[in-house]
């Protein structure tokens, strides 16, 4: 079913997003804003 693979994506996106803050919050706050993907 569809909604389900939906529903698994933005699980993950979600997952990435909380990780990708946690990792560049701390960045932010020391004032290194130069971020690297």
């Amino acid at each position: 079913m569809n909604w389900q693979k939906n529903y698994e994506l933005r699980l993950a996106e979600q997952k990435i997003g909380k990780e990708m803050k946690a990792s560049i919050s701390p960045w932010i706050s020391t004032g290194n804003m130069e971020i690297t993907i």
